[in-house]
């Protein structure tokens, strides 16, 4: 019997905590390594800049209204957005999105949520609800690493208790991290009980250096393989400079827009 593709969701406990670089950076990195990976962002609120740089991320193989098929231009919460739009978005329908690009067997789907992992994201549901209806999958969860980056990891923790086989941590490293960063990844371990936390290096949207992908690449490839439970998904470290070469070329268009 055939196996349906692996599905892993990207969230955090807010927005604009790098979810989105996050999601370019996994599909690139698995592209990159041979993988046929695909990414989602089903809703966007205040454009569409994220479902632009997962576009970008992953050769085109999917079209932009396929990986967001309800955008809104008003910057709230998705639920409000759509709301003052006239438009009514139903679990159902995001559901039945998944279920049909995860039918056309990719190697892996990824899906993005919009805004923070509780942000309501139509009448009555949120991104929890929708990891529901996929029993099995991973997740990832992207959080700033600075102060309080503990006590959100907990809250988190404890709100995806049941909802995913896999959870990988993100600490997204910022341009004034404060001394707190420097334990955030051990306690965050300790007080989770848990291996898969990485930390990713600051990189502006100036910083192209190779030593800098690299460093992302290494970080991401590790990331999905613990997300999807699979340390065999794909290689920990970099084969070659093509390899390289691709995902820096990927990975520059989704923070470089």
């Amino acid at each position: 019997m055939d196996t349906l593709p692996p599905i892993v969701f990207v969230t955090g406990a807010t927005t604009e905590v790098g979810k989105t670089v996050v999601t370019a950076g996994l599909i690139a990195a698995c592209r990159a390594a041979g993988k046929n990976v695909v990414g989602l962002k089903p809703l966007c609120s205040g454009g569409r800049d994220d479902a632009e740089a997962i576009f970008e991320a992953q050769d085109g193989v999917l079209s932009l209204d396929e990986i967001n098929p309800f955008s809104f231009n008003e910057a709230v919460a998705p639920s409000l957005a759509s709301a003052r739009e006239g438009v009514k978005v139903a679990l159902g329908d995001v559901v039945e999105l998944v279920k049909q690009v995860r039918s056309r067997r990719f190697d892996a789907v990824v899906v993005e949520g919009a805004g923070g992992l509780l942000s309501p994201l139509g009448d009555g549901w949120d991104l929890r609800d929708l990891m529901g209806c996929f029993p099995g999958s991973g997740a990832v969860v992207v959080v700033e690493d600075q102060l309080g980056a503990i006590g959100i990891s907990r809250l988190m923790s404890d709100a995806l208790k049941g909802l995913a086989a896999k959870v990988s941590w993100l600490l997204n490293s910022t341009s004034t991290n404060d001394s707190s960063a420097l334990e955030n990844r051990r306690l965050i371990k300790r007080w989770l009980n848990c291996e898969a936390v990485e930390e990713l290096p600051y990189i502006s949207q100036k910083a192209k250096e190779n030593e800098l992908f690299e460093s992302f690449q290494k970080k991401f490839k590790k990331t999905i393989a613990q997300a999807f439970e699979n340390d065999s998904f794909l290689p920990l470290s970099i084969r070659d400079e093509d390899e390289r070469q691709k995902f820096n070329q990927k990975f520059s268009k989704a923070i470089n827009p």
